[in-house]
């Protein structure tokens, strides 16, 4: 039915998050030679996992505007490869 195919994406999306974000860091951005700061950034990235749970790509599709921003997210997506085998929908 729609509504178990819903939960089970949800379910698979929140593990995918949870992956990543266990290597994801947030660089610092050189304020002055001994200050860091972090910047708010948002962005939004396109993946795509094969069936094995293998990652055949990620791409950003909108930036934050910050580009060391942006390339540590992809690192950390291709980093938290492989990911789970995705389950029959």
């Amino acid at each position: 039915s729609p509504a178990v195919t819903a939960v089970l994406v949800e379910g698979y999306m929140r593990q995918l998050r949870e992956q990543i974000n266990k290597v994801l860091t947030y660089p610092c951005i050189q304020a002055t030679e001994s200050n860091c700061e972090y910047k708010a950034a948002e962005l939004e990235v396109e993946i795509s996992v094969l069936q094995s749970g293998e990652l055949q790509y990620v791409k950003v599709i909108r930036s934050s505007g910050l580009e060391v921003y942006d390339s540590y997210a992809v690192n950390a997506v291709r980093l938290a490869a492989p990911y789970p085998p995705v389950p029959p929908f």
